[in-house]
């Protein structure tokens, strides 16, 4: 799904579907952006792949500020941890090495509205939600509305606590593959 496919979808629950529009497309999109923020903050779902700069002899590095956590790093064999915001290597390098690592990211950076959401695509539809919460609490006679922006915030933190139940539940239990053993 894009960004734009995530608007419409929005513009439905939010009821705004014949122009002029009460929320333009660059409103709901910066909506959306951030609603991908705090989903990506609370849940650590989107994984992307980033690089980071080790250098010689140094006891740790600081990780950037979009990274919340590193699940994996490709082409290194030694022990590692994360604390906070910092990355230690068990084996300090003689000479800087550029890591490359799968990361939970707490910001994609996108300005196009026909890029992919960067989520699942059973997560995607989550967010609009958060998009109608922002939406709603915009101060304007026309588009203020307490109530519903309550509800659909409520309905937002309630989508989140269920994906974070997901990814824990994914996490703990093994992939199930059925074996075909013919018939019985």
């Amino acid at each position: 799904m894009t960004f734009r496919q995530l608007i419409a979808e929005a513009r439905l629950y939010l009821d705004d579907t014949r122009e002029p529009y009460l929320w333009s497309d660059d409103e709901l999109f910066s909506y959306a952006t951030t609603a991908l923020e705090i989903f990506a903050t609370e849940t650590e779902a989107i994984e992307q792949e980033v690089f980071i700069y080790y250098p010689a002899n140094a006891s740790f590095v600081e990780l950037p500020d979009n990274v919340a956590s590193i699940k994996h790093i490709f082409d290194y064999s030694g022990d590692y941890r994360v604390y906070g915001n910092k990355l230690w290597l068990e084996e300090l390098p003689e000479t800087g090495i550029l890591l490359r690592c799968l990361a939970s990211v707490t910001r994609v950076e996108s300005e196009d509205l026909d890029a992919e959401l960067p989520l699942r695509a059973r997560y995607q539809r989550y967010l609009i939600h958060g998009i109608c919460s922002i939406a709603y609490a915009k101060q304007d006679v026309e588009t203020y509305n307490a109530e519903r922006m309550l509800r659909s915030q409520q309905t937002f933190m309630v989508n989140i606590e269920r994906v974070k139940r997901d990814l824990v539940r994914t996490e703990q239990v093994p992939e199930r593959v059925a074996i075909h053993r013919g018939l019985l």
